[in-house]
């Protein structure tokens, strides 16, 4: 009876050594669950990060002009335009894909274009940045000059299920007159 009652109480220690491995395991699992959740959101608020630098000059927004709702382009000037190309030349040197063709999905390369001024701007050196500057920075209106502005036009990001959630192509055109009238009319009310 001795011997009997012993191992009810070896295999009661057993049973109860089991269920506190399982306890535990099942804790781990959830908390590893919660933190690659956790993990997973900032990344994914970080690549929104990354990317609201280069879309944040996409659309347009509504003014009041002259007791008008009028969309206006949201603006930006070529310095912003020639930071943005820093931005990606900094980011293709990181991921070393410099000499990438750019454009594409699935790829870390960011290709900068200016409609009518050129494309790649991302792969110029400082000196020809610093010349687009300077050769691109005021506006001819009439007889007097103002600074030049631009909006983007186009931006892709690479949305593909395993891709990188990340911009990859950006597009800027320069204002019309039609727009800079706008934005002259809002900005003297």
């Amino acid at each position: 009876m001795e011997n009997a009652s012993k191992a009810l109480i070896m295999a009661a220690e057993i049973l109860i050594g089991v269920m506190v491995i399982s306890i535990a395991v099942y804790m781990f699992q959830n908390f590893a669950g919660y933190s690659e959740e956790t993990y997973k959101q900032m990344e994914q608020a970080q690549i929104e990060e990354f990317n609201s630098q280069f879309t944040k000059f996409y659309g347009s927004r509504t003014v009041t002009v002259n007791g008008r709702d009028t969309l206006i382009p949201i603006k930006c000037t070529i310095h912003e335009i020639v930071g943005l190309a820093n931005l990606a030349q900094k980011n293709n040197k990181q991921y070393e894909v410099e000499g990438d063709s750019g454009g594409r999905p699935n790829s870390f390369y960011i290709q900068v274009d200016i409609a009518g001024i050129g494309s790649n701007i991302e792969k110029k050196s400082n000196d020809e940045l610093t010349k687009y500057i300077k050769d691109n920075s005021l506006h001819m209106n009439g007889s007097s000059t103002e600074p030049k502005y631009y909006k983007c036009i186009e931006y892709k990001i690479d949305s593909a299920t395993e891709g990188t959630k990340r911009v990859y192509y950006v597009n800027f055109k320069e204002l019309t007159d039609r727009e800079y009238l706008q934005i002259r009319q809002f900005e003297e009310s």
